[in-house]
């Protein structure tokens, strides 16, 4: 008698045929390639009204942690005559590190030591990308670096720093100054930040050096001082 196979013994099932009719799954969306950061009103940086500053945006690539903007310094940044001067571009790279150790750790960094090392001078109205990305990172301390390439990737100038993360009560008076915009809403729900609001603005408190004050305020008369009711011992000549 020959033997049986097993399939022979066992049910057969059939694979269920797909509905052709039934609309197909959506793939998920691909995450962004890249986010607008917030801004304030008055950074030197990114600040929107402030007439003196540079009104840069910066990005984010989430997935990386990389900070990237594209800067074109006017004549108003020169050092030497056509060259751009070293303190803004400086100020360019600090404000991009700031901002990558920031999304690291999702708190507010200050600058604590940075370090720039120029390769070539830069020109006014010279097109410039600034790339920020962190190197190490833990709970006290972050160091970013930061890159500027010219238009066609030349390196010309490298940052290093050091950041310190500010207290909680610091860095929620930091996000009460940055302003909503849609551009930068999704970098600020993923970092955490609430956004000041038209019917809530931010309440900004200036502190100004008494050396800076007005030359046309009148400076306080000093008053004499009250005469003391205790004498004082003549001192006896020799």
């Amino acid at each position: 008698m020959p033997e049986l196979l097993m399939s022979e013994l066992l049910p057969t099932t059939s694979a269920p045929t797909p509905d052709a009719s039934a609309p197909p799954t959506p793939a998920p969306p691909a995450p962004p390639s890249r986010l607008q950061l917030p801004h304030t009103a008055n950074c030197m940086v990114c600040g929107r009204d402030n007439k003196h500053g540079l009104h840069l945006d910066l990005f984010v690539m989430p997935d990386k942690g990389l900070v990237v903007a594209d800067f074109v310094a006017t004549p108003s940044h020169v050092g030497f005559e056509g060259l751009v001067h070293g303190g803004i571009l400086s100020t360019v790279m600090d404000e991009a590190m700031t901002w990558a150790a920031t999304w690291n750790i999702k708190r507010f960094c200050l600058c604590g030591e940075l370090n720039v090392r120029f390769r070539q001078s830069i020109l006014v109205g010279q097109k410039v990308r600034v790339e920020a990305v962190v190197d190490f990172s833990r709970h006290k301390l972050v160091e970013p670096s930061c890159k500027l390439f010219d238009e066609f990737h030349k390196l010309l100038a490298t940052a290093t720093g050091k950041y310190v993360p500010v207290s909680p009560d610091q860095h929620g008076q930091f996000v009460r100054t940055f302003i909503e915009s849609d551009q930068t809403r999704a970098a600020a729900s993923m970092l955490g930040l609430r956004a000041a609001t038209p019917e809530q603005p931010p309440k900004i408190e200036v502190t100004i050096h008494p050396a800076a004050k007005s030359a046309d305020e009148k400076p306080e008369t000093p008053k004499a001082p009250e005469p003391s009711d205790e004498l004082s011992e003549t001192p006896k000549q020799g």
